[in-house]
């Protein structure tokens, strides 16, 4: 048995008609990992943002069946060396979900 887990970019700054600023990109399930039975643990490594803004976002974890979760990080102006994003995050109920730090100019 096995679950789907997704991992959502929310939050972030808007426009002034609500419409985020952003854009994730979700093309091929990049956002969407499969949690195996008796594992716990999923990597996402695909996770993408497309011209974020300066502000804060949420990732959102969560699945049929799954206690969601979130994990914030904060995108400031300045010279780029990586994202504020934990590398790992464990969620309430103890799994553990590991997040990729790259930048990619």
């Amino acid at each position: 048995m096995t679950k789907v887990v997704h991992g959502n970019i929310t939050g972030g700054p808007a426009n002034t008609d609500g419409v985020p600023m952003y854009l994730q990109l979700t093309e091929n399930g990049t956002n969407t990992e499969i949690l195996q039975l008796g594992v716990g643990t999923v990597t996402f490594s695909n996770i993408a943002v497309e011209a974020p803004g300066v502000g804060t976002y949420n990732i959102t974890f969560g699945g049929d069946n799954i206690i969601g979760d979130i994990s914030s990080f904060t995108i400031e102006v300045g010279t780029p060396y990586k994202l504020g994003v934990p590398s790992v995050h464990t969620m309430v109920i103890s799994h553990l979900v590991l997040l990729a730090q790259f930048f990619v100019p």
